[in-house]
């Protein structure tokens, strides 16, 4: 099945809207701070990201192959990382070590983000309440990162 070249410029800039969005929630304090806004904002990135790749996999005329898809997912994993990073050291997160709720600084909320996306969870912070579905669906959505990215490079290996 074919689709035209328009709809996947349509896709395109609504990815990038999209994507444009979550970071603003990420970065304003108000938004930031209520878990509803961002899960409605990496919810939306999350379910266009799935949209565009299915609109890329059916290969318009006109359209590159993996690479543009290869670079949809990394472009949105980067900005769901960076996000919940941004979002983590504004709400706060439960440390095991001080076991308390800390207010961590940019780093610890990187740090954090990195281990719940690529679903390792050491365990030496946890999300504050209400903010436990957000992690995990951050680190659902890495698993579909990790499941594509293996997907691309084992598609492209076998076809050369």
């Amino acid at each position: 099945m074919k689709i035209s070249p328009w709809i996947v410029w349509i896709a395109t800039i609504y990815y990038f809207y999209v994507v444009g969005l979550a970071i603003i929630v990420a970065t304003f304090e108000e938004l930031a701070t209520d878990f509803r806004a961002v899960l409605l904002s990496q919810g939306a990135v999350f379910l266009t990201l799935i949209v565009y790749a299915v609109v890329l996999l059916l290969r318009p005329r006109g359209v590159g192959n993996g690479w543009l898809i290869g670079l949809a997912i990394l472009l949105a994993a980067i900005v769901n990382i960076v996000c919940h990073g941004f979002v983590y050291s504004k709400v706060g997160m439960f440390s095991a070590v001080a076991e308390k709720v800390i207010q961590p600084d940019l780093m610890v909320g990187l740090y954090f983000s990195i281990v719940t996306f690529t679903t390792l969870g050491y365990g030496d912070y946890t999300p504050k309440d209400g903010y436990q579905l957000v992690s995990a669906l951050q680190a659902l959505y890495g698993y579909v990162f990790l499941g594509s990215l293996v997907g691309l490079a084992v598609g492209t290996v076998v076809k050369r």
